[in-house]
């Protein structure tokens, strides 16, 4: 196992910059996410520790050891891609053997790390079979062992369930963490798909134009984001954000929209005059009907039945909301509601500067 040191990391592309000092940790044995939108820098940083890249600027350490200067070979890391990477000419146990072999490890060994691979992977039955006669879940386990029989010290994983269907992707999520949590080893992986970060990871790095976000366990970024920018990347249906300023009511501070339902603020948070952006999860929205002329803070113009919950796309005055609900609400499309939300659960942010306030 090893610990992964990130020191002001940067890299450029021919005067573009990728990542722009980036300086983090990957504790040894964690399970580390990267992860951020297409171009933030997620998988430049992962093959930068590979050593697939050269540094621009900056340092990364493996076990306390700067790694800057140290052939890819000599790391001692596996990473497993997006595309599989499987030789197509050689059978599962010879794609399981291929490293070994290059570093002419004893036969034995060979024999008994592939076979012990790949009864923890389950590729017992697929040995003599060829990379095209595997479906896409066997191909990424195979993927997979290749790097495990090698016993690296840190596994590096680019995207690899990018290229699954909806369904294997939930399976293999599963077939991943329990990987880890029977090796121990430290992996650090990278995706752009925030519920699969969510799901897997021990602590999430978000990433944003080459800068860090936030770096924190899920429940952490998700109840408490740092920014604008990580409350609406983390959590599925996004956030709504609603732009305002604060007024006094009656000893305690109101949230006036500019467009969109006004709310209470809780107490103490904010004091008034400032303008700011008020973030609700769609699962703390409350609706009511506007009944009995009462005002309507929005009208229903969409409901997607998804099962266990109700999803409903309000139009608030020509601002898009969408809220979550438990399965049976009644709601139909056309209906006119009033939107209640918890103060506590409202989410405050500086408006020019997108940062949490509170």
């Amino acid at each position: 196992m090893a610990s992964i040191a990130f020191q002001d990391v940067q890299k450029s592309f021919d005067g573009v910059e990728a990542l722009r000092g980036v300086t983090a940790a990957v504790p040894d044995g964690r399970f580390v996410v990267l992860l951020g939108p297409s171009g933030c820098g997620k998988s430049t940083l992962l093959r930068l520790v590979a050593g697939l890249e050269e540094l621009t600027g900056g340092d990364i350490a493996i076990d306390g050891q700067s790694v800057a200067e140290v052939a890819p070979r000599d790391r001692d890391v596996a990473m497993v891609f997006q595309n599989y990477a499987l030789y197509p000419h050689r059978t599962v146990r010879q794609n399981l053997a291929f490293a070994l072999r290059l570093r002419r490890a004893p036969r034995d060994e060979i024999v008994s790390r592939v076979s012990e691979v790949a009864n923890v992977l389950g590729l017992e039955a697929l040995l003599d079979r060829y990379p095209r006669q595997l479906s896409g879940g066997q191909r990424q386990r195979v993927a997979m062992g290749r790097a495990m029989v090698r016993q690296p010290r840190a596994f590096l994983f680019d995207e690899p369930l990018s290229n699954l269907d909806a369904k294997l992707r939930v399976q293999m999520r599963s077939e991943i963490k329990e990987l880890h949590q029977r090796v121990r080893t430290t992996f650090v992986y990278v995706t752009h798909d925030q519920v699969e970060a969510m799901t897997l990871a021990d602590e999430i790095i978000v990433l944003n134009e080459g800068r860090i976000e936030q770096i924190g366990a899920p429940l952490e970024l998700y109840d408490r984001p740092a920014n604008r920018f990580v409350a609406g990347f983390i959590g599925s249906p996004a956030m709504n954000f609603l732009e305002g300023t604060v007024e006094a009511a009656e000893g305690s501070a109101r949230f006036v929209a500019e467009v969109g339902p006004s709310l209470s603020l809780p107490p103490g948070h904010v004091s008034a005059g400032p303008r700011i952006a008020v973030g609700i999860r769609p699962e703390h929205i409350q609706l009511a009907p506007a009944g009995g002329g009462g005002r309507a803070d929005a009208v229903v113009r969409l409901v997607e039945h998804l099962g266990h919950e109700t999803l409903l796309v309000l139009d608030a005055n020509g601002l898009e909301m969408t809220a979550l609900l438990p399965r049976l609400t009644g709601a139909v499309a056309g209906d006119a509601v009033t939107i209640k939300v918890d103060p506590e659960q409202l989410h405050l942010f500086d408006r020019e500067k997108g940062e949490r306030i509170g």
